[in-house]
C-alpha cells in the first residue's frame, strides 16, 4: 500500500512538473513572437527613416552645412550611457561570456535605443569597454577632444543634421593624427562593397549585431585579436 501511495505521489509530482514546463514553454514562445513583432517593426520603421533620408538627399535638403559641423551645442557626458543601462527591452538575452585578449575600447554610435542596447549587450559579453555617441556629429566632437579609442562603430543613417555614417567617416579622417579603424553598422545587407569600397569604411557589420560577427568582424580591424569563450577556459585550467 506504502508503495502505491509512493508511487501515486511521484506520478502527482511529475505531472505538476509537466504542467509548469507546458506553462513557461508558452510563456517562453509568447515573449519570443512579441519580441520577434517588436523587432520586425522596429526594422520597417528604419526602412522607412532611411527611404525618408534617401529621399530627402535626392531633393537637396537632406542636411544643413550649420547643422553638420557645428559641435558646440553637443555635451559630452554619461546620460547616454546611463539611458541605453537603463533600457528594458533587451533582445539578445543570457548571452556566452567571451573574454577578449586585449584590452580595448569601442566608442559605438547609434540614435535608436533599441539598436545601441542590442549593440552594447553583445559588445559587453565579449569583454570590450564601450562608450555610446548619439550621432556622427558627437562620435567626431569625441574624436576632436582628444578621446581616444581602438575602434569606432558608427550607424549608417541618423537622424537629420546629424551626419551620417559616410560623411562622420570623412570628417574623421580630416583629423590630423587620426588612424582608428571605423566599422559601419548598417540593416543594409549584401553592401559589403558600397560601404568599404566606395565609402571606405574598414569593415561592415550587419544589424542585429551578433557575438558570431565581433568574433569574425573586430579581429580583421584589430591586431592579434582573439575572443575565448570564458566557460572554456575554466574547463581548461581545471584540468591542468
Amino acid at each position: 500500500m506504502e508503495e502505491i501511495i509512493m508511487l501515486g505521489m511521484i506520478l502527482v509530482f511529475i505531472l505538476i512538473i509537466i504542467i509548469i514546463w507546458i506553462k513557461e514553454d508558452k510563456n517562453y514562445h509568447k515573449e519570443m513572437e512579441k519580441r520577434d513583432s517588436e523587432f520586425d517593426q522596429h526594422k520597417l520603421w528604419l526602412e522607412k527613416q532611411k527611404k525618408r533620408h534617401d529621399r530627402m538627399v535626392l531633393e537637396g535638403y537632406a542636411y544643413y552645412e550649420d547643422d553638420i559641423y557645428n559641435y558646440n551645442d553637443i555635451e559630452l557626458n554619461d546620460e547616454y550611457d546611463k539611458e541605453i543601462k537603463e533600457y528594458k527591452f533587451i533582445i539578445q538575452k543570457n548571452l556566452p561570456r567571451f573574454e577578449s585578449s586585449k584590452k580595448i575600447k569601442v566608442l559605438v554610435g547609434d540614435y535608436d535605443l533599441m539598436s545601441i542596447s542590442n549593440t552594447i549587450t553583445v559588445l559587453k559579453s565579449m569583454g570590450i569597454t564601450t562608450k555610446a555617441a548619439r550621432s556622427g556629429r558627437e562620435i567626431i566632437k569625441r574624436i576632436m577632444t582628444g578621446e581616444k579609442y581602438d575602434l569606432i562603430i558608427t550607424n549608417n543613417v541618423y537622424t537629420k543634421g546629424n551626419c551620417d555614417g559616410p560623411e562622420t567617416l570623412d570628417e574623421l579622417r580630416k583629423i590630423e593624427g587620426f588612424n582608428t579603424p571605423v566599422v559601419v553598422l548598417t540593416v543594409s545587407s549584401g553592401k559589403r562593397h558600397l560601404f568599404m569600397g566606395e565609402y571606405g569604411f574598414d569593415e561592415y557589420m550587419c544589424k542585429l549585431l551578433t557575438q558570431e560577427q565581433v568574433i569574425e568582424t573586430l579581429p580583421k580591424v584589430i591586431k592579434d585579436l582573439k575572443f575565448t569563450k570564458v566557460e572554456e577556459q575554466k574547463k581548461e585550467s581545471n584540468k591542468s
